[in-house]
């Protein structure tokens, strides 16, 4: 295959990879490392928003939690099983991939607990489908999900681990938004907003 997905082609591919690198990259700057016409990069990002092929991203490094990768292999599709955990909790992001497994699930919770629970729950719901099953536990969520669409093997020096270099402290109303934003980016940042808005009225008043 000289593409990854029969929908798209190297170039949309390539910029996929590299905004998975860096969601800030520019329009102007992926076409200079892609060599292509601003127009065309620019259009091509604006049809992969439209299309779903990418989307707002938060990479929550906080300290204290829990994180897991879970890889699973079926040997078919079940799309009510494929919908129902979606709404699991405390699932953050599940995808399909590349190779010897199906589906990615990442997983981010307080505690240990309620990954291990996520698991069993998906064990038992692919059970009959289930060909294997494996769990990665990370200290960080990291950003590389579209290794695989890489087509120039330069492009992969750009990448580097997001590794937070001085720690933060959280308190509880900053975690609970950072945990809501990681589920429902588009509604945190709207909130937000609002919030801004409210408080810049009042300073106002």
């Amino acid at each position: 295959m000289e593409t990854f997905s029969p929908k798209l082609d190297k170039i949309s591919e390539n910029i996929i990879y590299l905004l998975s690198v860096d969601a800030r990259t520019t329009i102007s700057k992926l076409s200079r490392v892609l060599a292509k016409p601003r127009k065309i990069i620019e259009h091509r990002v604006q049809k992969l928003y439209r299309n779903g092929f990418i989307k707002p991203l938060l990479v929550y490094n906080y300290p204290s939690l829990y994180r897991a990768t879970i890889l699973i292999k079926l040997s078919y599709f079940d799309k009510k099983v494929i919908e129902t955990i979606r709404t699991l909790n405390p699932l953050i992001k599940l995808k399909e991939t590349l190779g010897m497994y199906d589906l990615s699930l990442l997983v981010i919770s307080d505690t240990k607990e309620d990954i291990q629970k996520t698991i069993n729950t998906i064990n038992n719901l692919c059970h009959p489908a289930l060909q294997n099953l494996e769990i990665i536990h990370h200290d960080l969520e990291d950003t590389l999900g579209y290794k695989s669409f890489c087509h120039n093997l330069l492009l992969l020096q750009k990448y580097d681990l997001c590794i937070p270099h001085n720690a933060m402290i959280f308190n509880q109303k900053k975690k609970q938004f950072s945990l809501c934003s990681l589920k429902h980016p588009l509604s945190a940042i709207e909130n937000l907003f609002l919030i801004q808005n409210i408080v810049i009225r009042k300073s106002k008043q």
